[in-house]
């Protein structure tokens, strides 16, 4: 299911101190609204990827898994946005965001070779 919300999205980009988009909770889709259609299917490509991610982990897994790689990453490259683009998961989701069709041929846990 998705939802539009610039409140949300805004509340996001402020705790996170960059620009969010597009937000994956089990089993709803939160995008930011006014995007290029483009850029949309393609946020929604990435976040549809999370969602699968999630339910691969029983969603907590996903959580607890996503909190213990972003601290391992902080700790070793002493940046928050390096240690965001370098998580397993956003990982995959970033380099297969672009391929509509990646989900309808995707291996279970794919994340872990990221």
């Amino acid at each position: 299911m998705i939802i539009k919300s610039e409140w949300f999205m805004n509340l996001l980009s402020k705790i996170n101190k960059f620009r969010v988009d597009g937000f994956a909770f089990w089993p709803f889709i939160i995008l930011r609204p006014g995007l290029l259609e483009q850029t949309e299917k393609t946020i929604i490509n990435h976040e549809r990827i999370h969602l699968a991610q999630q339910k691969e982990c029983f969603i907590l897994g996903f959580y607890l898994i996503y909190a213990g790689n972003y601290i391992y990453n902080l700790i070793k490259y002493r940046k928050s946005a390096v240690a965001y683009y370098y998580l397993m998961f956003e990982a995959e989701a970033y380099a297969k965001q672009g391929n509509l069709d990646y989900l309808n041929w995707r291996k279970d846990f794919a994340w872990r070779h990221y």
